[in-house]
């Protein structure tokens, strides 16, 4: 298939540096850039929803819960505090034995 744009000046430019930053010709660049736009269209109902967006509401109704919202977040601190370490008491490490962790080798 043969498709021509017409593009302004600026984004022809830009379209030719980008070509040659990826070491392609524009054509083949262009190319990459239409059957990576499609394959990453899911369905051809998915393109038709951006192409039409004022279609009626119970076309969207399947959607509904795939793009789940963000939960809101919750404040949990609200003071700044200043900690340092140098400041803070030492502690002995506590060391926990437990008699069923020790194989008994004289049995």
């Amino acid at each position: 298939m043969n498709v021509s744009l017409n593009i302004t000046g600026e984004a022809e430019q830009k379209l030719r540096a980008q070509a040659a930053a990826s070491g392609t010709s524009v054509e083949d660049y262009v190319h990459a850039l239409v059957t990576k736009a499609t394959t990453l269209t899911a369905s051809t109902e998915t393109a038709n929803q951006l192409a039409n967006p004022e279609q009626e509401e119970d076309d969207a109704a399947p959607w509904r819960g795939v793009f789940p919202l963000a939960p809101e977040r919750e404040t949990i601190f609200t003071k700044s505090l200043d900690v340092r370490l140098d400041d803070l008491p030492m502690r002995e490490p506590r060391i926990v034995f437990n008699p069923a962790w020790v194989d008994d080798d004289e049995e």
